[in-house]
């Protein structure tokens, strides 16, 4: 009998990425910012998370770790194209390549 070949090839994959999540996360971005030596941050936002003052929280924490936070508070439902072109512009204002982007 024939073997039937997988519908997808075998992989591994393992990300870099860092995802820390739960209460009191927000106040911890600082910390975590500042444990990976880093100095200023892109704070990828939009309006409803700055009302709701989670994005001030996360500022604020990265303020009292000494890391300078470029705050993008524009964010909308389903960005196009032209979204994280603009988002990039806001942290190539400060940055020569952009670093870590903090999404809240």
């Amino acid at each position: 009998m024939k073997k039937t070949p997988a519908p997808f090839a075998p992989f591994e994959h393992q990300p870099r990425t860092r995802l820390v999540f739960g209460e009191g996360s927000a106040g911890r971005a600082g910390e975590l910012a500042r444990e990976i030596g880093l100095k200023t941050v892109l704070l990828v936002t939009d309006g409803g998370v700055v009302a709701a003052g989670h994005a001030e929280r996360v500022r604020r924490s990265l303020e009292a770790a000494r890391v300078q936070a470029i705050v993008f508070d524009k964010v909308r439902e389903n960005p196009a194209t032209r979204d994280v072109a603009e988002c990039l512009r806001a942290g190539a204002a400060v940055w020569t390549r952009p670093r870590v982007v903090i999404f809240c």
